[in-house]
């Protein structure tokens, strides 16, 4: 009963954030029809010089507004609706996030973590606000899917030949001003051991001189106060194949309590590596051996 009501409760605060959320986007698509107006006039209306006279009430509503419409106002306030949302889930599903380091300011920036779990889309979600790159079957998945376009994530289809259209999608995210988030194994692990990395993955820094690689490692270590071990962290691991996502997550959502670990790493180049291989396999040592640190405790 204590999984439903909560299963409910996450329903319901998405479903709150959808719609504000999704009046934020199109106001982001609006923007670029209203800017040339009212951002040359909110510029015209900055004080020029000494003795410029203050800007009444009025005009410092125009200037206030104008900011909003370049975009970037916009964008910061789409962030902080998503954030707010991901920390109100941590919150009703008890989830304690411990976070290490921190996600640089630096744009563009591509984030890769290891994954083992739809949780990881909570945790770092609340973590910091990142874009997220889902496989595009999980759109149609009940809550995960949801919170999935809630943050602006670009769901990939993995056809070959959908490919340059995917990382077209990418690069205009990464454009915005988005930290985008990549899974690199490309599924789900046990929680315990990870999947090497793909370096197709890393394509998207190839000639990319100004972006910037930024490692992550996410691990579960408590439930409900005890210290997880390999069977334990199979828990919160969702394979897939075990058993369908309904049941996993209702388990999941008994639990009075799960303490999370997110570790933001140094952040890298492409022109640091001889090839993206090279990059692969450096950001998949450092998440590696992160993630066997804080097994041991």
């Amino acid at each position: 009963m204590r999984a439903i009501f909560t299963f409910i409760l996450m329903i319901l605060i998405v479903v709150a954030m959808l719609l504000p959320v999704a009046i934020v986007q199109l106001l982001s698509y609006l923007q670029t029809m209203v800017a040339a107006t009212l951002i040359p006039a909110g510029a015209a209306l900055l004080p020029q010089g000494e003795g410029a006279h203050p800007l009444s009430l009025w005009e410092r509503v125009r200037v206030r507004v104008a900011s909003y419409f370049d975009g970037s106002g916009l964008e910061r306030l789409r962030k902080k609706l998503v954030h707010l949302t991901y920390r109100a889930l941590l919150r009703v599903v008890h989830i304690k996030l411990a976070v290490e380091g921190m996600l640089i300011a630096h744009r563009p920036l591509l984030i890769v973590a290891n994954h083992c779990s739809y949780a990881d889309i909570f945790v770092l979600g609340a973590a910091a606000p990142v874009s997220f790159t889902p496989k595009s079957s999980i759109r149609w998945w009940p809550l995960v899917g949801w919170c999935c376009m809630l943050s602006g994530c670009v769901f990939i289809d993995r056809k070959a030949s959908k490919l340059p259209e995917t990382q077209k999608t990418i690069h205009e995210k990464l454009a915005l001003g988005r930290a985008i988030c990549l899974f690199a194994e490309g599924t789900t692990n046990d929680g315990t051991h990870m999947h090497s990395f793909k370096s197709g993955f890393f394509s998207l820094a190839e000639g990319e001189q100004d972006l910037l690689v930024q490692p992550v490692t996410v691990a579960y270590t408590h439930i409900n106060g005890e210290r997880l071990d390999e069977q334990g962290r199979k828990n919160i691991a969702w394979f897939g194949e075990e058993t369908t996502l309904l049941p996993h997550l209702l388990r999941f959502l008994s639990f009075k309590s799960v303490q999370a670990r997110v570790v933001f790493h140094e952040p890298v180049t492409m022109d640091a590596f001889e090839s993206r291989k090279s990059l692969c396999a450096h950001v998949e040592s450092v998440v590696k051996t992160s993630l066997a640190q804080i097994q041991r405790g």
